[in-house]
């Protein structure tokens, strides 16, 4: 019985293996076939044998490979697809046949359906870091950024030395708004490729935005080791100085990138911003504006900081006018036009004609004197606080009288510091001149030394104080005295604005001519005031001012004054105003009219 039961066996096995070896042959056989056919171009003829082995049964792992090696070689992708999809259910753990059919996904560009795949690949395959990355990369095209950041984090674990995959991610990481995520990367990939000069750039472009300045100026210095010449680089770097109020060190890097780049437009816009600002940098910066302009008409930033140096600096032309007519009968007229114009940074030359005219009438006489006079001058600026003024010239009379005009002027800058808010500043003048205030009369061809000694005080805050101090002599032995002080202070600056001015003055003369034609011989003469000044705008271009004020002169009781001024800018760059005032008291007192304009270009 026993014997009986082998025999079967034996019988079964030698009837499986007949089966079994013709299919075999039968696939290569049919494979070969497949080649013959294609060789011969019956396409129609290969669709339906790919058909028969892709469904009749599993094939081999090679002889699916090569068939798609064929089918690939012929450019039948989607033949080769449809062969794959249907094989997978007898392949379902090769990597090599999915990977394969990935690959004809995105040849045929199903982009979802590769990602479909890569997605089993990884999931059957966690350690395997090719399949993360490819996967990352998938999203990526398949616009999955969120997921294609996990796909390459997880590569990055898989291999920390994987420099290409880490670029991807930066990418990424800055695409997404992930700039704190991008940065940190950029420190990993730049340790294992410190040549890098692009990275090194947009590294410190990064530290920039996020604040990290210090970073960001290792960086570029980073790579002007590397490469000395690379302005690009030297401009980050002067810029960035420049973010962090380190005004010399970016100077000095934009000065440097302008030799090797003379037409680098935005250094030479850095470079004069940082020297517009410094003692007579204004010029240098003035002529900078103007070649940008040049180059490009629209620079915005460049006209509007070169409107500011024009308002400052630009050449003037002024003239003012004023008539006087004061409680002595005394009428004075005087009409001036000025002209200065810069020649460098340091020197400021002037020019000015003017009209003069005196008239009295007194129980003696009538007296009129009127005449016409110029000069020139010109202002140095030897320091940044030092300016040196000296003006020469002469007036004529009609009286066929001619005096000359000289004076000498010095003024400094006493503190413009923080521990001394604002500016205080202080002059000292010499004079030579003849006496136009009718102290002395014309006629007696007498003339003046006068010295003058002035501080004002604008500080940065609402008050402001002035003094003056004059000491005049005379070719007569006489003697003139003269002290003023003012202050302001605003109070009040919304609308109208309000301002409480305070006012002392003293002059005294050691000689007296009350029979001088004209005259005015004060002897021990003060006057205080007070008052109270409304300023109102009138749209953006026009002001109204107007004050009242109490005054008191040499003991005598208290007096009203007034005053009103209107003031008109048309533009930056011109000014027209008129201005009338009465003041005084009983014992003096006049009321003046002026007016004037002023214009720069």
């Amino acid at each position: 019985m026993l014997k009986v039961i082998r025999k079967n066996q034996i019988f079964i096995l030698l009837i499986g293996m007949f089966i079994t070896i013709p299919e075999v042959f039968l696939g290569n056989d049919r494979i070969e076939t497949v080649k013959e056919l294609m060789e011969s171009g019956q396409l129609h003829l290969v669709r339906q044998q790919i058909a028969k082995l892709a469904e009749g049964q599993e094939l081999p792992e090679e002889d699916v490979l090569e068939l798609c090696d064929l089918l690939e070689a012929q450019d039948q992708i989607p033949l080769a697809i449809s062969f794959l999809e249907k094989q997978c259910r007898y392949h379902s753990h090769s990597t090599k046949i999915y990977e394969r059919l990935a690959n004809y996904y995105l040849q045929n560009n199903q982009v979802l359906k590769a990602v479909r795949v890569y997605e089993k690949l990884v999931q059957e395959n966690p350690q395997k870091r090719d399949y993360w990355v490819q996967l990352g990369q998938l999203y990526t095209w398949n616009e999955q950024q969120m997921q294609a950041i996990k796909a390459y984090e997880k590569a990055i674990k898989l291999d920390s030395t994987d420099v290409q995959t880490m670029r991807r991610l930066n990418q990424l990481y800055l695409w997404n708004g992930r700039e704190l995520d991008a940065f940190l990367l950029q420190r990993k990939i730049l340790r294992q490729e410190p040549q890098d000069l692009a990275l090194w750039k947009e590294h410190g472009i990064q530290a920039r935005w996020l604040g990290k300045n210090i970073e960001a100026i290792a960086s570029f210095k980073n790579i002007l080791i590397r490469d000395p010449q690379n302005t690009e680089a030297l401009f980050l770097l002067g810029e960035t100085y420049l973010w962090m109020d380190k005004t010399k060190e970016a100077e000095i890097c934009f000065r440097q990138v302008l030799k090797m780049q003379p037409d680098h437009l935005q250094a030479r816009f850095y470079y004069s911003q940082l020297r517009q600002w410094q003692p007579f940098g204004w010029w240098e910066a003035r002529n900078n504006y103007r070649w940008i302009l040049q180059r490009q008409p629209n620079h915005q930033e460049s006209q509007k900081y070169l409107r500011l140096i024009r308002k400052n600096y630009g050449p003037l032309l002024k003239s003012t006018a004023y008539y006087i007519h004061d409680s002595n009968e005394l009428k004075k007229t005087q009409i001036m036009l000025k002209y200065q114009r810069y020649l460098s940074a340091r020197w400021l030359m002037c020019a000015e004609s003017f009209y003069r005219r005196l008239e009295e009438q007194k129980s003696n006489g009538h007296f009129i004197s009127f005449g016409e006079g110029a000069r020139l001058g010109a202002k140095l600026h030897l320091t940044q606080r030092t300016r040196f003024f000296v003006w020469g010239g002469f007036v004529g009379f009609n009286q066929a009288e001619n005096f000359a005009l000289v004076e000498f002027q010095w003024q400094q800058t006493l503190s413009n510091s923080q521990s001394w808010p604002g500016e205080l500043y202080s002059t000292l003048s010499l004079n030579y001149d003849q006496i136009l205030d009718g102290v002395l009369a014309i006629k007696r061809k007498l003339t003046a030394k006068r010295i003058q000694q002035s501080f004002y005080w604008e500080p940065s805050s609402p008050i402001h104080i002035g003094s003056d101090l004059q000491y005049s002599w005379y070719s007569d032995d006489n003697r003139k005295t003269q002290l003023y002080l003012s202050g302001e202070y605003r109070f009040y600056s919304g609308f109208p604005s309000l301002f409480l001015k305070l006012l002392f003055a003293y002059e005294d003369m050691t000689l007296i001519y009350p029979d001088a034609v004209p005259y005015w011989t004060p002897d021990n003469f003060w006057t205080r005031s007070i008052g109270l000044d409304a300023l109102l705008p009138v749209g953006n271009k026009v002001s109204l001012r107007g004050g009242f004020a109490l005054t008191q002169q040499s003991g005598n009781e208290l007096a009203s004054n007034w005053k009103a001024e209107v003031n008109w800018h048309p533009n930056d760059f011109s000014h027209i105003y008129l201005n009338y005032q009465d003041f005084g008291s009983r014992y003096y007192s006049y009321r003046n009219f002026q007016g004037g304009f002023s214009y720069r270009w």
